[in-house]
C-alpha cells in the first residue's frame, strides 16, 4: 500500500494493490510496467521483471520479444505478444509436490490462439489453450475451456492443494470452472520453468495476446483470500462487472468470519471511504480488523474525519505514530492533523520527519516540510530547538544529517531541555512532598566531602568473568541500598554504571552529585547479590556493626547489589532525624528518593516520542498504565516470569476503574513481548482506547547485539512513559513497580497488596 504523505486516502489503484507482505506465499508478480529496460547494471534488457522480490524473472527470450503498449486496460499497460517471442525463466518456480495458486489478467488479441502461459519442462497449461478460455492441463486435462469470445479480457485463478486431499479447483471472472481430486495413478505435472507467450520456444503453440498481470504463489491460498485477489484484479482492471460496490457486498456476506481475514476488512474499509464515501460501514468493518495494525488506525483515523470528527481522527492518528514511530506516512499524517486542530508543531516534529526518511533511505526534498513549518512561524514561538537547529543548520542543509542528529541530542543531553521537564513537571504532579527525601538528600550532600566512599556498581568479576548486577530495576534497587548503607556509615556515595552504555547518557544528577570524584581511590568489593546478601548482613545492618559486616572498617567500598533492604536506618548507631522516620523506609519513598536524583534526559527521537505521549494522554481526563512482564519471545535470555493468562486481571480492574470513574480513560500497555502486544491490542484496543508504543526494547544486562543500546534506551523510556500515567498496573516482576516508586508509591497489582 502506498503511505499517502499528502493525503488521507491512497488513490483508488494503491488501495487494492497486492502486498506480497500480507498474503504469504507470492513467489511471481509479473506487472506489465515491469516489463521495460532493468535499471542500470541489472543486465536483463527485454526480460520481465518479477515484482515480488523474489529474483523469478522471464529472463529467457526466443524470438524477438513482446512489447509494452501503454493505457491499454483501465489505464493500465499491458505486454503484447504478436505470436513469434516465448518469455521464460530459468528456473523452476513450482515443483512436483508443492501446491500453488496462480492468477493471471489476459486475452487473446489476433489469429494465433495458443497457449498463453505454460511450462518450458513439463506438458503445463493454464488459461488459454488452441483458441479457447478457462482451459487447464497438469499432465491430464482438468478442463478442456470453452471458445473465447473476441478480445476479452480474462481474471482466471486456480489452487492446487497437495497438502491435503490433493485438490484442485479453477475459476473464470469469479465463476467455478472446475474443482476435483488427484487421484492416484493420475498423471500429474506442475509449473515448473515458467513461460508466456507460447509454450517451449517461439515455434510451440504460440500466441497473439496481451497479458497484464500473473501472481502466483507456492501455497494453497483460502478461498476467501483468492476472492479477495481476484476481485481486487478485476476492480484494477475493470474486467466484467467486478466493482467497489460487488467487492463490499461480498465482504459484508462474510459476516464474523472476516474477523480471520483482516486484510479483506481493510480493503472492504478502504472502498466503503474511497469508492462509496460510506465512512460508517467503513468503521464497522475496520472494527472487526487487527487494531494493532497501524493501516487499520490510519482507516479509522480517515473515516473519523470524513465523519467531521477531528478530536476522534486525531487520537488515532497518535495511535498509528506510536504503532511505528519512524513510519514516515504515520509521521506526517500525526503532524498534518495536529495542525489542523491548531496545535503547534515543533522543530523536533520535523527533525523527526526527516529522520524518518533518512533511516527509509529517503533523500530528496526532505526539508521540504520544515522549511514550510519555519516560514509559518517566521520566528513568532519559541521554538526548544531553535537554538540547535541555527548553529548546526549547515549540516542539515548540506546533507550532513547523521551528523546534525549527533549535535541536537549533545544539545539535548547538555542542560535541561523543555522536553525532561515536561516529564517532571507530569511526574511531580503525582507527588506529594515526602520529608525523608529531604533528610536523605541533605545528609548525602553532608557525606559528600567524605574521603570514605560507597560506590554503587553495575559491574564485578566472578569466576575471572565480568558480570552485571541485574537489569534496570535491580541495579536501582541495589543502588538504594548502597545509598543507605553510605548515610549508615557516613560515607560519599557514588554510582559507577558503565554498561551498556554511561549512566549519564541517559540520567544526569540533580540534587546530589553521585558521580564518581576519583576513579584511583581504593576500594574493598562487597557482594550483595542474591544469596551473598545473608541473614547475617541484614542481622547486622539493622542492629549491629555495618561496617564489620561489609568488611569495610576504616576503608571506602565497591558495592554490588540487585536488592534493596532499608534495615539500616534502624541502626541504633543513627540518631538524630533518621531515627525517627525510619518507619518511612518503605521501598517506594527510599527508592523514589533515589529516583528523584535522576534527571531524564531524552534523546531526539525519544523527545518525539515522550512528548506525543504526553499530548496524547492530554485527550483524555485519565490515564492508566498496564505493564506486563512475560520473560520476551525470546530475543534475550531471560526466565518466564508471569504467564499470559494473568493478564486478563490486570485488564479487568483497568475496566473496574474506567466504569467507577466515569472519565474517558486511555490505557497504555506495555510489555516485553511482541506478540502478547498485538494479541491485547486486537481484544482490548477499541473497547479501552489500548495504545502501545513499538519500539524495540532489550535487556540492560541480559542483552546482546546492535539494538542493545537503543534498546536499553527505549526501556528506560518505557519505564518513564509508565510513570507518566495516572494509574499504575503492574503484574510480576521489579519493572513497572520501579515506575510506581518513582512516584513514592506502589503500583496496583493482581497478586498482593503492599
Amino acid at each position: 500500500m502506498v503511505d499517502g504523505m499528502t493525503s488521507d486516502m491512497s488513490s483508488p489503484e494503491n488501495i487494492l494493490e497486492i502486498d506480497a507482505g500480507k498474503i504469504s506465499g507470492l513467489v511471481l508478480d509479473l506487472q506489465a510496467a515491469s516489463f521495460a529496460s532493468p535499471p542500470d547494471g541489472v543486465g536483463l534488457e527485454g526480460a520481465w521483471l518479477d515484482s515480488s522480490g523474489n529474483g523469478n524473472h522471464l529472463e529467457e527470450i526466443d524470438g524477438p520479444g513482446p512489447t509494452l503498449v501503454e493505457n491499454v486496460l483501465n489505464g493500465h499497460p499491458v505486454v503484447r505478444f504478436a505470436g513469434d517471442s516465448v518469455l521464460s525463466m530459468a528456473g523452476e518456480l513450482i515443483r512436483d509436490e508443492e501446491s500453488y495458486t496462480v492468477f493471471c489478467v489476459a486475452r487473446y488479441c489476433g489469429e494465433k490462439k495458443g497457449r498463453v502461459i505454460s511450462s518450458t519442462n513439463n506438458n503445463w497449461l493454464f488459461g488459454f489453450h488452441e483458441g479457447n478460455v478457462e482451459s487447464w492441463f497438469a499432465g491430464s486435462w482438468l478442463s478442456h475451456g470453452r471458445e473465447s469470445p473476441a478480445d476479452e479480457w480474462q481474471v482466471q485463478s486456480a489452487v492446487v492443494d497437495l497438502q491435503g486431499e490433493n485438490t484442485f479447483e479453477s475459476w473464470d471472472n469469479g465463476r467455478i470452472v472446475c474443482e476435483g481430486n488427484f487421484s492416484d495413478g493420475t498423471a500429474f505435472s506442475t509449473i515448473g520453468k515458467l513461460s508466456v507467450g507460447g509454450w517451449r520456444n517461439s515455434g510451440e503453440q504460440v500466441s497473439d495476446c496481451e497479458i497484464a498481470r500473473i501472481l502466483v504463489f507456492d501455497v494453497a491460498i483460502s478461498n476467501q483470500l483468492r476472492r479477495h485477489i481476484e476481485l481486487q484484479l478485476g476492480i484494477i482492471y475493470s474486467i466484467g462487472d467486478m466493482s467497489a460496490s460487488e467487492y463490499v457486498t461480498w465482504s459484508e456476506s462474510l459476516g464474523e468470519s472476516i474477523r480471520e481475514y483482516p486484510l479483506i476488512g481493510q480493503t472492504a474499509a478502504e472502498l466503503a471511504l474511497s469508492r462509496l464515501d460510506n465512512p460508517e460501514l467503513a468503521l464497522i468493518f475496520l472494527n472487526q480488523c487487527e487494531y494493532s495494525d497501524g493501516h487499520t488506525q490510519k482507516l479509522i483515523a480517515s473515516a473519523y474525519a470524513s465523519l467531521y470528527q477531528s478530536e476522534e481522527a486525531l487520537k488515532h492518528r497518535y495511535v498509528e505514530y506510536f504503532l511505528g514511530p519512524n513510519d514516515i506516512g504515520a509521521t506526517n499524517r500525526l503532524l498534518t492533523a495536529k495542525k489542523k486542530e491548531g496545535i503547534m508543531c515543533e522543530l523536533l516534529d520535523y527533525f523527526q520527519l526527516i529522520n524518518s526518511h533518512c533511516i527509509a533511505g529517503n533523500s530528496e526534498n526532505i526539508l521540504e516540510e520544515m522549511d514550510e513549518h519555519l516560514l509559518t512561524v517566521n520566528g513568532a514561538y519559541n521554538d526548544p530547538l531553535q537554538g540547535v537547529y541555527e548553529e548546526n543548520e549547515q549540516l542539515l542543509r548540506s546533507g550532513r544529517f547523521n551528523d546534525f542528529f549527533v549535535m541536537v541530542n549533545r544539545g539535548l543531553k547538555g542542560e535541561v531541555s523543555d522536553y525532561s521537564e515536561l516529564v517532571s513537571a507530569r511526574i511531580g504532579n503525582f507527588l506529594n512532598e515526602v520529608e525523608i527525601r529531604r533528610i536523605i538528600i541533605d545528609r548525602l550532600n553532608d557525606n559528600s566531602g567524605n574521603e570514605l566512599v560507597i560506590r554503587f556498581s553495575t559491574e564485578f568479576f566472578k569466576f575471572e568473568k565480568r558480570r552485571y548486577v541485574g537489569g534496570f530495576a535491580d541495579r536501582l534497587k541495589g543502588a538504594t541500598t548502597a545509598m543507605l548503607l553510605s548515610i549508615a556509615t557516613g560515607r560519599r556515595f557514588e554510582i559507577e554504571w558503565k554498561y551498556p552504555f554511561e549512566l549519564e547518557e541517559v540520567l544526569v544528577p540533580v540534587d546530589y552529585d553521585w558521580r564518581i570524584r576519583d576513579s584511583d581511590v581504593d576500594l574493598e568489593r562487597v557482594v550483595l547479590i542474591d544469596s551473598y546478601f545473608t541473614q547475617s548482613h541484614r542481622d547486622a545492618f539493622s542492629s549491629g556493626g555495618i561496617e564489620e559486616a561489609l568488611g569495610i572498617t576504616g576503608n571506602s567500598a565497591e558495592l554490588y547489589c540487585n536488592i534493596f533492604h532499608s534495615d539500616c536506618l534502624e541502626n541504633p548507631a543513627l540518631e538524630g532525624e533518621f531515627a525517627k522516620l525510619s518507619e518511612f523506609s518503605s521501598q517506594p519513598n527510599m527508592v523514589g528518593t533515589l529516583l528523584s536524583m535522576l534527571d531524564y534526559r531524552p534523546d531526539m527521537i525519544e523527545c518525539s516520542i515522550v512528548k506525543n505521549f504526553l499530548q496524547y494522554l492530554d485527550m483524555f481526563d485519565e490515564s492508566i498504565a498496564v505493564h506486563f512482564r512475560t520473560g520476551g519471545d525470546g530475543d534475550w535470555e531471560d526466565p518466564d516470569v508471569d504467564s499470559e493468562d494473568n493478564v486478563v486481571n490486570l485488564f479487568q480492574e483497568a475496566r473496574r476503574i474506567i466504569e467507577e470513574s466515569g472519565k474517558s480513560t486511555c490505557v497504555y500497555f506495555a510489555t516485553d513481548s511482541n506478540a502478547l502486544k498485538k494479541k491485547i491490542l486486537d481484544e482490548y484496543g477499541s473497547e479501552l482506547h489500548v495504545f502501545s508504543v513499538n519500539i524495540p526494547l532489550a535487556h540492560i544486562d541480559r542483552s546482546s547485539g546492535s539494538n542493545q543500546i537503543i534498546g536499553s534506551r527505549f526501556a528506560i523510556m518505557e519505564n518513564y512513559l509508565i510513570s507518566l500515567c495516572d494509574h499504575i498496573l503492574a503484574g510480576k516482576g521489579a519493572f513497572s513497580v520501579l515506575a510506581a516508586n518513582r512516584r513514592f508509591e506502589w503500583p496496583w497489582r493482581y497478586f498482593k497488596t503492599h
